[in-house]
C-alpha cells in the first residue's frame, strides 16, 4: 500500500457511514460545550461539564471500536451501539492516558518558570512521545483485549517491528505535516 492509497483511505474514511460521521460531529460539539459552559453550571439546574465528560469517554471509547474494527478488516465507521460499553472503553482510554501523562507532569514541575527553552524540550517530548506511545498502547490494549498491556512496550515494539518503523515514521511525519499545515 502506498502513501496516495493510504491518504485517500484516510480521507474517504470518516464519510463510509455519513450518519455515523454526523453523529459523532454533535457528539464531540456536545462534549466540548458541556466541559466549556461547566463554569455556568450555577445557572444551569444540571452541571453541565459532567455531561461533557461522559461524553468524552464515549468519544474515546468510540476511538477504541475504530480501531478494533480497522483490526478485523473493516473499513466503514463501526456503529454506535452499547454505549455504556462506549463509555467503559473510554474510561480505560482516559486510565491510560493519565499513565502516560505523570511523567511529562513530573518534569513540569521541575521546570523553571523563566526557562523557555526547557518548557519547549519537555513540550515537544510530550506530544512526540505521548503521542506515539499513547496510539501504540491502544493499539495494543485493543489487539489483546487487556487494558494491562497498554503498558507492554516489548509486545508494542515487537508489533511496529513486523510492520516496520520506516512505516512508522512516515506515517507520523504525515500526521506532524498535517498538524503543522493546520497549526499554521
Amino acid at each position: 500500500m502506498d502513501m496516495k492509497e493510504i491518504m485517500t483511505g484516510s480521507l474517504l474514511y470518516p464519510f463510509t457511514g455519513f450518519f455515523k460521521f454526523l453523529v459523532l460531529g454533535f457528539l464531540l460539539i456536545f462534549a466540548t460545550f458541556g466541559v466549556i459552559l461547566s463554569p455556568m453550571a450555577l445557572y444551569f439546574p444540571v452541571n453541565l461539564s459532567v455531561f461533557g465528560l461522559a461524553f468524552v469517554f464515549v468519544l474515546y471509547g468510540y476511538l477504541i471500536r475504530v480501531i478494533d474494527s480497522s483490526f478485523h478488516g473493516f473499513d466503514k465507521l463501526p456503529d454506535f451501539n452499547n454505549v455504556f460499553g462506549l463509555f467503559v472503553e473510554g474510561l480505560k482510554v482516559s486510565v491510560v492516558g493519565v499513565f502516560y501523562l505523570i511523567p511529562f507532569a513530573v518534569l513540569l514541575g521541575f521546570s523553571d518558570s523563566g526557562n523557555d527553552l526547557f518548557f519547549v524540550v519537555c513540550l515537544f517530548g510530550f506530544f512526540l512521545i505521548f503521542g506515539v506511545l499513547f496510539l501504540l498502547s491502544l493499539c495494543n490494549m485493543v489487539f489483546t483485549g487487556k487494558l494491562g498491556k497498554a503498558l507492554d512496550f516489548g509486545g508494542m515494539f515487537g508489533r511496529v517491528s513486523v510492520v516496520g518503523w520506516g512505516n512508522l515514521w512516515r506515517g507520523l511525519l504525515l500526521l506532524f505535516w498535517f498538524v503543522w499545515f493546520y497549526l499554521v
